[in-house]
């Protein structure tokens, strides 16, 4: 069975997204998994980079943010330089490169929940800009991560009363 949030901890997930909570009161990698796999990528980055830094980040949640922040496009430059001279932002390519490194340097031990960037509904993540990219993506971080894949939980139950007299 794969893991569900509890009721609180759903609870502040939901305020992260919607009312600009203190990311940082999240304290497990289920939330921060939740958190990324609902995360508006037009928001700040900087909740991204917190949790890809932390210790018990899970593999599967920072594959998923490495996917989600459209790692085939900013591969498709040679370097930071190049991006830049293209007149677009560095900051979500600083952040692939991060979690590239923390990958390659075996930071991420937790493996509890699996990814799949080969088939995340129906998108196959791995072959985006495929043609295009002057950068090489580590063999493992293009296969799905082990462990259970965890699926957009809904963190607010709505609750139908009858109206009464």
């Amino acid at each position: 069975m794969e893991p569900q949030l509890t009721k609180s901890e759903a609870y502040a997930v939901l305020q992260v997204l919607e009312f600009d909570a203190d990311y940082r009161q999240l304290t497990k990698p289920l939330q921060w998994h939740q958190l990324m796999l609902q995360w508006n990528w037009d928001s700040n980055l900087e909740p991204l980079w917190w949790i890809i830094q932390q210790p018990n980040c899970d593999l599967g949640t920072a594959l998923l943010i490495f996917w989600r922040a459209t790692a085939g496009y900013y591969y498709q430059y040679p370097n930071r330089e190049a991006l830049i001279a293209d007149q677009k932002n560095p900051a979500i390519y600083d952040l692939l490169k991060q979690i590239e490194s923390n990958y390659l340097n075996g930071f991420y031990q937790n493996q509890a929940f699996g990814y799949d960037p080969t088939n995340e509904d129906g998108d196959d993540f791995t072959q985006d800009y495929v043609e295009q990219r002057q950068q090489v993506i580590p063999e493992g971080m293009l296969r799905p991560s082990p462990g259970p894949l965890i699926k957009y939980q809904a963190l607010m139950q709505s609750t139908i009363r009858p109206l009464t007299s």
